[in-house]
């Protein structure tokens, strides 16, 4: 299945635009990140229907060791589904854009960012339309454990 985005015309950097409900919300693909990251804070998150899993978490990240809460959140991306996603959730309101997605979300899949065009392009490889990403605790930190874990969705309404 190949899912395609227009890149956000006020970015320089590789950002896609993903809705919820009536609202719209950027999201930044850092294909240097390891684990998601929710900017906005505890209280936009409730929108992704978040559940907190463990407070003040260290993770690595921004040019050093950071701190936030690990939720689990459903968020789409196009017709892809994540179903509780594991994200780290930070306030920074210098952050330009609501979401991070890490490269790991699209492990086993092959992606382009095409800045000429301004297009990033996902390629699964599979008819699945529901990913689930998971992660361990690994003394200390996160460890991403073997990408994606594909399961047949419902229909999309």
């Amino acid at each position: 299945m190949i899912v395609k985005f227009n890149l956000d015309e006020r970015f320089r950097r590789p950002v896609i635009n993903i809705r919820k409900g009536k609202e719209i919300y950027s999201a930044l693909i850092d294909t240097g990140a390891e684990i998601p990251v929710f900017t906005l804070g505890r209280e936009k998150i409730a929108a992704f229907s978040g559940k907190l899993c463990r407070g003040n978490v260290s993770f690595s990240g921004f040019g050093g060791i950071c701190n936030g809460d690990l939720y689990r959140i459903d968020v789409e991306l196009g017709i892809l589904r994540y179903i509780s996603l594991p994200i780290i959730c930070i306030h920074n309101s210098e952050m330009p854009f609501a979401f991070i997605f890490s490269a790991t979300m699209f492990t086993g899949f092959s992606y382009i960012i095409d800045d000429a065009v301004r297009t990033f392009t996902i390629d699964t490889h599979t008819d699945t339309k529901e990913l689930r990403l998971r992660i361990r605790d690994n003394v200390g930190g996160f460890k991403i454990l073997a990408g994606i874990h594909n399961r047949k969705a419902p229909p999309i309404h």
